[in-house]
């Protein structure tokens, strides 16, 4: 699985997390969740995989998501290793999009991801579980989200 201090690392070659400087003061943490359900609908997947679903956070960052898996493949240890775009449109319209990698263990359902904001603004760390069949995830979220996309 991915690795917490990895997220950190990320983070701060981002210049999301700095311990001071202009940029710092701009930044806010977000916490909150993710559930998503697979779909068919508007999926342009080369995997032929789509989830749409909603985030709700501490305010920061909030709205519908729509996930499109673009590989995914066993890993060595049993783990299917994915990444994707996951684009989330906030509350107004305005839309960020994120570049993510991740991990599921299908014998226990438990899952990690990192999602990257295109933009620089936010970078986020998805962990949580999955149901039996793989087909709707519901996970908690931490990250860091700077600048334009701050919604009240």
């Amino acid at each position: 699985m991915i690795r917490r201090g990895r997220t950190v690392a990320a983070l701060a070659l981002m210049g999301l997390v700095t311990t001071r400087g202009a940029r710092a003061e701009t930044c806010r943490d977000v916490t909150g969740t993710v559930t998503t359900e697979q779909t068919t609908t508007d999926c342009a997947s080369p995997t032929g995989i789509c989830f749409r679903g909603e985030l709700t956070s501490n305010g920061w960052l909030r709205g519908d998501t729509f996930f499109v898996v673009t590989s995914a493949a066993p890993s060595p240890d049993g783990e299917l290793v994915y990444a994707g775009v996951l684009t989330v449109t906030l509350p107004g319209g305005a839309v960020v999009t994120y570049d993510t990698t991740g991990a599921v263990d299908p014998l226990t359902g438990a899952f990690v991801e990192e999602d990257t904001a295109r933009d620089g603004s936010s970078a986020l760390r998805i962990t949580g579980t999955t149901n039996g069949t793989l087909s709707a995830f519901r996970g908690a979220v931490t990250g860091v989200v700077c600048g334009g996309v701050t919604v009240r």
